[in-house]
């Protein structure tokens, strides 16, 4: 083996690593979005009720979920969980109704139990009315568990924007710091304006300045549009100039878009002049194409014009290939020309997956017959497994199959 070669491999790495940085904010953000699905308190079943509300007012009224069993050592439901179906919430005086929300407040912010604190918080964002507001705001404020947090805040934004997104997004931009926590809100208000008025939506979009905020705003409305009328909102993307827009949602738009139309979301992409956007939009489409059918999205970025986007594409599908099925993803791998976009996609395939399950990643490293491309990706699963448990991976390098010169390269560093 030329130590002189494996030597000059040790930049390939670094750089290996740095790439996974942007997979990391692609999946990041991904899982950002996947939450805040997931902490949507209300289902689509709910809206009628909501519209009812809204024609008696006060805007927000109320919607009616299926009561829970009570949990122990928690506050008692029965002092501030929803009235039985058929009761009248006009029965309640108002000192009853604030003992109500004194004893959901106690719940939401001291109980020991997520799931008792989630649904105290939804009740008292489903008895909030347009006068509670800031109430709703003090109490948002003192929520130190952030997973809370977000549901609180989701339940309330999410009831306002669904009748008044106007109101819905100056009550957010009351928020004192909070940064991520308004990036979230924000998408959720252009969900749910775009769903009702896209035109009122794209003309809140006109009067917000590129950053942040205004992202996940387009975001937002994008995601709506194009589950609606894709054609319409196909277009609307394909008028973007800003550079700014364009990097700002690209990977975010470029998945969604992906799961819908990977075609039209491709022939987007390909489109972009500018080539960092284009880049990270090519990268989300791959990496949502990957979660379907790995094989086939890695053979689709292979084919790419040789540059940074095919091997931001390869990267992004590698990475998911691998863990989905590690064996086509070696014979991938094998069949591949030598050239950089193999390299980096061996190597981010390999410390993502290190980084999930070091001794599966080395193990898969190891089943790679490609001599120094092998001890290079194996260098970083080891350091990454060497940092939790540097037993573990001192024992799997020496009972591995590897050439005991191979071995000797790799654990000079643990002596």
């Amino acid at each position: 083996m030329n130590k002189s070669k494996l030597r000059n491999l040790a930049p390939m790495a670094i750089i290996a690593v740095l790439l996974i940085a942007l997979l990391h904010r692609t999946f990041s953000r991904r899982g950002e979005q996947e939450q805040q699905q997931a902490s949507q308190p209300h289902s689509e079943a709910g809206k009628s009720t909501l519209g009812a509300a809204v024609q008696k007012s006060p805007r927000l009224g109320r919607i009616k979920t299926a009561p829970q069993e009570a949990r122990p050592n928690a506050v008692p439901r029965s002092s501030w969980s929803r009235p039985p179906p058929g009761s009248r919430r006009e029965a309640r005086s108002p000192e009853q109704q604030q003992a109500y929300y004194e004893a959901a407040v106690t719940a939401a912010t001291q109980s020991d139990d997520a799931g008792d604190r989630q649904y105290a918080l939804r009740s008292v964002a489903d008895s909030i009315s347009d006068d509670d507001l800031d109430r709703a705001l003090d109490l948002l404020q003192s929520i130190n568990r952030w997973e809370d947090k977000i549901h609180f805040a989701q339940s309330v934004v999410s009831r306002l924007a669904a009748v008044a997104p106007d109101e819905a997004a100056a009550l957010v931009d009351r928020l004192k710091g909070q940064k991520r926590l308004k990036e979230l809100l924000y998408g959720e208000i252009g969900r749910q304006w775009a769903r009702s008025d896209v035109d009122g939506a794209l003309g809140w979009l006109e009067q917000l300045p590129p950053d942040k905020l205004r992202f996940r705003a387009i975001e937002g409305i994008v995601g709506t549009w194009l589950a609606s009328d894709r054609k319409a909102a196909a277009q609307w993307l394909g008028g973007i100039v800003d550079v700014r827009d364009l990097r700002g949602i690209s990977e975010t738009v470029g998945d969604t878009w992906a799961r819908v139309d990977r075609q039209g979301a491709y022939q987007w992409a390909a489109g972009m002049q500018d080539g960092r956007a284009r880049s990270m939009a090519l990268v989300s489409i791959a990496a949502a194409w990957a979660r379907e059918e790995p094989s086939a999205a890695a053979a689709w970025a292979a084919e790419f014009p040789s540059g940074n986007g095919r091997m931001n594409a390869m990267i992004s599908t590698a990475v998911i290939y691998a863990q989905k099925d590690p064996e086509g993803a070696a014979d991938w791998f094998q069949g591949l020309p030598n050239d950089r976009e193999k390299t980096n996609s061996f190597m981010s395939a390999a410390a993502a997956w290190g980084m999930k399950d070091a001794a599966a990643a080395a193990d898969w490293v190891e089943s790679v017959n490609d001599g120094s491309l092998q001890v290079a990706a194996l260098r970083i699963v080891l350091e990454n497994w060497a940092r939790n448990d540097k037993d573990a991976a001192i024992d799997w390098t020496r009972e591995s199959t590897l050439t005991e010169e191979i071995k000797e390269l790799l654990l000079k560093p643990y002596e």
